[in-house]
């Protein structure tokens, strides 16, 4: 007679009966697991090759609606493809959702199983016959954490390239939402509060006047009481500058006459050094002086004066007439400097401190952008200020205040350094800030020179950037241009309406654009140098684009043009030269990093490294060195030119690079 033991295969409900009962269930669960991974695998390429055509022909569809908007055939049409599309898009989520809830499902299951039969394993002394037909059972048992690990990942990874998809489709979609949710939402505020009326908002006040229609969304003043439609009353006395508020009605009257006897002519301002590389932004220097090549910080060679600057700032100096500006900041106090030109002492410092902006949080910089990353820029006879907390200020040339105005904090991942330009009566901001443009957080802005009041305010659909504005003149039309992430955009100066855009930028643009030859060009690392014909209107990114070209680009060193060849310098010192027309003559290393923009002083280009050097070359068909002249002191900015002299800001001194004035008898 037998004896039987306790581990026995033959006595019922042994540990062997688990065992196979475990090992029948994880087999059962492995089978669900991999018809659902392959369901989830098959959903994704559904997903993937959704017909990108769709979402372009609704687009065409709606292009013929509004030239035929009463044809229903063509507006059916548009409902039932769009109907297509996001059931398309909706079902396939949902899918990718469930069957991930589907997947953990089955590999809870598996693990449980595994589980009991690694358990039913241990309680089964005697050897299995079956034993070595299980040792690919054996090792999944003894490697199942890694298993689930990995069907786990794999699960996760077909969802989320489910549920994160970046296709037309999905674009579309997310679009179509963003633009329903704004629908309602205005119906909302339409149903509460009736048709919009006129509102009035402290400190925005102009004189009295005919009604005005509502402007574009503002940064500053609280929104008034809400009235009911009607005619506009005469307006109070004009306060102070209200703090960031919502959507408004310009503060001044009508815009400022682009003739405007007081503002300086091309003449005057090409003297002087007004706003940041120059007064165009070319950094072209063409008022035929003689500026020196070699110079010694250290020893005083070749330098006229230092001044201490008390704080610290990444902007470049200004120059008119016998003034120099510039300004500096920390977390909590902002001031502009002016100097005598001729001596180097310090006239005057002012601080720029809005009552608004002064509970609020200092802003989040980096220590290259810190607090006084944007040059200040000057009319002539009043000198404007912007900081990275958004407080914009104006002072006239002996220090008195004028208006202090808070923009509001910008959404900035390094800081605000976009620097500022000047038209007829007015200061223009480049206010660009958010990761998102749906956010619809930027916007170029016109403030009245006297009185800080708003002039015009356009939105701009691009996110964060650091290039400045730069005024051009093109077939007698006058126009701003900017470069932002992913638009270049051109504006009217007096009046803010956009004029064109080219789709040729992504990334973090640095770079501000430069005009030459009746060409604007706009560059970034990772993108593409372009060149655009700035005389389009409306989207030319498919008409307007004369080349584009790829190589090493800069990410913060503004390109430069002499009219024949174009200048690109990386923020590690390679620079390269291409002719008009894209083609890339020449590189040189060299050998230094730079944050300066170059400047252009008859044949000679001049550029401040980091380590306060400036080089010194000629460029053309070779790369030529005039001098390396060094500062004695770090420097991030670009020089500032004017009456033969050269003024660089280091660290905390600004150093005059010339001689001294022979005084007429």
């Amino acid at each position: 007679m037998a004896v039987q033991t306790p581990g026995d295969a033959t006595q019922p409900g042994g540990p062997n009966n688990q065992y196979r009962a475990a090992l029948a269930v994880a087999l059962v669960a492995a089978v669900f697991i991999a018809l659902v991974f392959g369901f989830l695998l098959a959903n994704l390429i559904r997903a993937r090759t959704a017909d990108p055509t769709d979402t372009t022909r609704i687009e065409q569809m709606r292009a013929e609606l509004l030239k035929d908007p009463a044809n229903e055939e063509i507006r059916e049409g548009i409902r039932q493809l769009d109907l297509q599309v996001r059931d398309t898009y909706y079902r396939t989520r949902r899918f990718a959702i469930q069957g991930l809830f589907l997947l953990f499902g089955g590999i809870v299951v598996f693990l449980i199983a595994l589980h009991i039969a690694v358990t039913a394993a241990r309680g089964a002394p005697a050897p299995r016959p079956a034993a070595g037909s299980e040792a690919v059972l054996g090792a999944v048992l003894a490697r199942r954490s890694v298993v689930a690990i990995g069907l786990v990942l794999a699960g996760l990874l077909v969802g989320l390239a489910v549920l994160s998809r970046h296709d037309s489709t999905a674009a579309y979609v997310k679009a179509a939402e963003v633009a329903e949710k704004k629908a309602a939402h205005e119906a909302l505020m339409a149903a509460l509060k009736g048709d919009p009326g006129i509102s009035g908002a402290a400190g925005m006040s102009g004189a009295s006047g005919a009604p005005g229609a509502p402007g574009a969304r503002g940064y500053t003043g609280g929104r008034g009481g809400q009235g009911s439609q009607g005619a506009q009353g005469p307006q109070g006395p004009a306060g102070p500058a209200g703090p960031p508020g919502p959507p408004g009605p310009p503060g001044g009257g009508a815009a400022p006459d682009p003739t405007d006897a007081d503002y300086p002519d091309a003449d005057e301002l090409a003297v002087n050094w007004p706003r940041f590389r120059g007064w165009n932004g070319s950094g072209i220097v063409d008022d035929g002086e003689d500026y020196p090549t070699e110079w010694d910080g250290a020893s005083g060679d070749g330098v006229l004066w230092t001044a201490e600057i008390p704080l610290a700032g990444e902007n470049s100096p200004i120059v008119w007439g016998d003034r120099v500006f510039c300004a500096g900041a920390d977390e909590t106090t902002r001031e502009i400097y002016c100097y005598d030109a001729n001596s180097g002492e310090l006239l005057w410092q002012r601080p720029v401190a809005s009552e608004f902006s002064a509970e609020d949080e200092p802003p989040e910089t980096t220590d290259e952008v810190g607090y006084a990353a944007p040059t200040m820029a000057t009319d002539g006879s009043r000198v404007f200020a912007i900081f990275a907390n958004g407080d914009l200020g104006a002072f006239d040339f002996e220090g008195n205040e004028l208006w202090v105005r808070a923009m509001g904090r910008p959404e900035n991942i390094y800081g605000h350094s976009t620097s500022l330009m000047t038209w007829p009566g007015m200061v223009i901001v480049q206010f660009d800030q958010g990761s998102d443009p749906e956010e619809e957080l930027s916007a170029l802005v016109a403030i009245e020179a006297s009185t800080g009041k708003r002039v015009w305010e356009t939105p701009r659909p691009v996110v964060n950037s650091w290039s400045s504005p730069i005024l051009i003149e093109h077939e007698g039309r006058s126009q701003i241009i900017t470069a932002a992430n992913p638009w270049a955009i051109s504006y009217d100066p007096a009046t803010g309406g956009e004029l064109w855009r080219a789709n040729c930028l992504h990334g973090d643009i640095g770079p501000s654009p430069v005009y030459c030859g009746g060409t604007v060009f706009v560059a970034q690392d990772g993108a593409d140098l372009v060149a655009i014909r700035p005389h389009g209107t409306g989207d030319v990114t498919d008409s307007h684009i004369a080349w584009k070209t790829f190589g090493n680009l800069p990410d913060t060193v503004s390109p430069l043009c002499d009219g024949r060849y174009l200048y690109v310098i990386t923020s590690w010192g390679m620079l390269t030269c291409f002719d008009m027309g894209g083609k890339q003559l020449w590189e040189h290393d060299l050998e230094a990093s730079f944050y300066g923009s170059p400047a252009l002083v008859g044949n000679q280009i001049y550029i401040v490294d980091q380590d306060g050097v400036t080089h010194i070359f000629r460029g053309g068909h070779a790369f030529k060195q005039i001098s390396l002249a060094p500062l004695g002191q770090a420097s991030n900015c670009s020089p500032a030119f004017a009456a033969g002299r050269i003024y660089i800001r280091g660290e905390d001194t600004l150093f005059c690079i010339g001689q001294e004035r022979e005084t007429p008898e």
